[in-house]
């Protein structure tokens, strides 16, 4: 019969393999896809490339901008979390070539299916895109890089939560991770520019708090500020993060924590950081 420790081993091992097969995957995504033809990749990357450029500051956000004007559209007013994150990551770089690479395709047919097969959203030059990396294609790739292992740690997460509500069956855990770590689309989102890879590591983090607060069956300043930090963090990184408040609360009456906890969250409720 197998010891506590050759389960922990073989437990571990089949996590590491999972958390292994969807780095090298979510890496292939990435290297393969084009510059800017990804999910809304067109518009996130100029938003992290504004806060680089000013400052760590934001744009405004004015109706009847054009494109060269205001190439972020509507990710300008987005919660900044994840453009400032990326934008740590890239100020070094000069990406003063953005223009060149993100040269929209006026022919474009996305979404529709016609003979000439023109989907491409932008037009592509294989010499500035090639590796070696430099200017906008080395700082998109550094960022496409940071959302690898923004989704990694959701993965993880994920078989926390597992284990964290079937403690006596390892292998819920182990299939949480391996059904998001596999499922094609988290792949490919995971794998480009999108602020959804921060918000779904925040949101997991957050229902693994309010797991952990719920078993403990009372609230402590140990598990009421990881909570409320990470619930903040999460209004940060996208709006709908927000919803979650009433599971926070929630759980927080399950809990029995204090009502000064309430208070805080309702202090932070308007707050996007």
């Amino acid at each position: 019969m197998p010891t506590l420790t050759d389960r922990f081993a073989r437990e571990s091992f089949w996590l590491v393999l999972i958390l292994a097969g969807f780095t090298v995957l979510a890496t292939i995504y990435s290297l393969v896809t084009p510059l800017f033809e990804a999910s809304d990749e067109l518009w996130h990357y100029p938003m992290v490339k504004y806060v680089a450029d000013h400052d760590f500051g934001l744009p405004v956000q004015r109706p009847g901008l054009s494109d060269t004007e205001a190439p972020w559209r509507q990710e300008g007013g987005q919660p900044p979390l994840y453009y400032l994150i990326g934008a740590a990551a890239t100020f070094w770089i000069d990406t003063s070539d953005m223009p060149e690479i993100r040269r929209i395709n006026p022919h474009a047919n996305i979404g529709e299916i016609w003979p000439d097969g023109n989907v491409n959203m932008v037009v592509h030059d294989r010499e500035r895109e090639s590796f070696p990396w430099s200017g906008t294609a080395l700082a998109m790739h550094i960022v496409r890089f940071l959302s690898i292992l923004m989704s990694l740690g959701t993965v993880y997460v994920n078989y926390c939560l597992g284990r964290e509500l079937f403690p006596p069956a390892p292998i819920i855990g182990l299939a949480a991770a391996a059904f998001t770590a596999f499922n094609p689309m988290f792949l490919f989102v995971s794998a480009i520019i999108n602020n959804d890879n921060l918000s779904t590591l925040l949101a997991s983090l957050l229902l693994l708090l309010i797991v952990r607060l719920i078993k403990s069956g009372a609230g402590n300043s140990r598990s009421d500020l990881p909570l409320s930090v990470t619930w903040r963090w999460g209004r940060g990184a996208r709006l709908s993060t927000f919803v979650l408040l009433g599971l926070v609360a929630r759980a927080g009456m399950l809990a029995k924590f204090q009502i000064g906890f309430m208070l805080q969250l309702l202090a932070l409720a308007p707050l996007i950081v």
